[in-house]
């Protein structure tokens, strides 16, 4: 959960252009693990975040300011953490840097995680990081949208009945 987190700060006002919010399909690997997961994701300014994971296995991700709440229908359960910090994706990376190299290349530091973000016709395409465990990540996307209005009802969550809720 706390890469998902990290990941989000990154995502914001990137490569000079106002971003207000992203949509995008994704791929998640981590290099030393043979197994890729897929998507959804959507941020919004201010504080929002929702990753949709649908193979291999379901899981939804919301993220409102200092508040993770992760849903897995498979294990019935839901899991809510308090984080500590405020967490503002779109104001974070509107920190990115690019990179004096290669102008497809941005750089965003956070909580001593580097990301390098990779632009593919001014949209981000892939982004890179370690992890706190050194495990490298790579987050691959698609059918990138920038700044389309999304209701802030997308990221409310209802937990269902019979759902075991575990509070961290």
């Amino acid at each position: 959960m706390k890469k998902i987190c990290s990941f989000f700060l990154i995502f914001s006002s990137l490569f000079g252009l106002e971003i207000n919010s992203i949509r995008a399909d994704f791929t998640q690997s981590i290099q030393s693990q043979p197994i890729a997961y897929e998507g959804r994701f959507v941020a919004t300014s201010p504080n929002l975040a929702k990753w949709e994971y649908t193979t291999p296995l379901k899981k939804v991700v919301y993220i409102n300011a200092n508040k993770v709440i992760a849903y897995e229908p498979m294990l019935s359960q839901v899991i809510i953490k308090r984080i500590e910090a405020h967490l503002d994706f779109i104001a974070i990376l509107q920190k990115a840097k690019q990179d004096l190299k290669d102008p497809n290349l941005y750089h965003s530091k956070i909580d001593n995680i580097t990301y390098t973000i990779q632009l593919q016709n001014n949209l981000p395409e892939r982004i890179f990081y370690e992890d706190s465990l050194g495990e490298g990540v790579v987050i691959t996307l698609k059918n990138v949208v920038l700044n389309q209005k999304i209701p802030k009802e997308e990221f409310v969550f209802e937990i269902p009945s019979g759902i075991d809720v575990i509070e961290e």
